[in-house]
This record gives C-alpha cells, structure tokens and sequence, in this order.
C-alpha cells in the first residue's frame, strides 16, 4: 500500500517555492526582451515570420517549465516521492 508522507515533509513542501521576487523578475524580463523585438521589427521596416514567434514560443516554455517544476506533485513533471517513502520505512525500528 501507499504510505502518507508526515505531516512536516507536507509543510516544509512550501518553502521549497520560486519566490515572487523571481517571478515579477521573470516576467519582467520576457516583456522586454518581447518590447525590444517589436521595437527592432519596426526598426528595420520588416518582418521576420519565424523569429518572432519562436522567441515568444521559448519564453513562454521556460515560464510553463520553471511553473512546473515549482509544484511537483502537480502539472506535466511530476517528482516522486517514492525514495522519500523508503527512507522513511527503513528508518523505522
């Protein structure tokens, strides 16, 4: 059967969290560089297709991505606990 993690493992999951502070950083950082690129498309009086939307496609990646994996029991990484679990039971008497 499954064995419950211990009350202290579920409340110091929490700390473990991205800090707002990276967040707001994070964000801040993909609408310049995204302001920058429309700037330079005007700039130069033409259009890239691709470039564009690539960019965008890989900042929005990382974002997802850096989302994800601040939350492991949930979303598209998932993290086992199971190594936990077994520490746990071998450490019983």
């Amino acid at each position: 059967g499954s064995v419950a993690l211990p009350p202290t493992r579920v409340r110091e999951a929490g700390r473990g969290r991205v800090p707002a502070v990276i967040w707001l950083v994070l964000y801040i950082v993909t609408l310049l560089s995204m302001a920058e690129l429309g700037y330079q498309t005007g700039l130069a009086g033409r259009r890239r297709a691709l470039s564009a939307p690539a960019l965008a496609l890989a900042f929005a990646s990382v974002i997802l991505l850096i989302a994800d994996l601040d939350r492991p029991q949930a979303g598209i990484v998932r993290v086992s606990q199971q190594s936990m679990l077994e520490l746990i039971q071998s450490m019983k008497p």
